[in-house]
């Protein structure tokens, strides 16, 4: 989806990434690791772009400020939504996240 820049708070696991000494990391989410949330338990927030229906699961394609992320949800929490719509958004489990050295694209974890 491209290089944007995105900040979330740092998960504590963060100091067992090794022999890493940049300021910088790429962030790289799946989207099965991100979910529908109410706006007081959100990460964060973004308009719905697009929505692509895969029978019992849709991917939905939100934007930010900041960056497109896509999310695969259960096609049933999708009826009340559709392009235009704010939706908010957590990630589901911190472990799950995936850290990239932005200079060699070596997997820090």
């Amino acid at each position: 989806m491209g290089r944007h820049d995105f900040l979330l708070p740092a998960p504590k696991f963060l100091g067992n990434i090794k022999d890493f000494n940049n300021t910088e990391l790429i962030l790289g989410i799946r989207p099965e690791n991100l979910i529908l949330q109410t706006p007081e338990r959100s990460d964060f927030s973004g308009i719905i772009k697009d929505i692509e229906p895969l029978g019992l699961n849709s991917v939905l394609t939100i934007e930010n400020e900041d960056t497109p992320l896509r999310l695969l949800v259960k096609s049933s929490e999708l009826r009340k939504l559709s392009t235009g719509d704010r939706v908010h958004v957590s990630i589901r489990n911190h472990q799950s996240l995936l850290f990239f050295d932005p200079e060699s694209g070596r997997n820090l974890m």
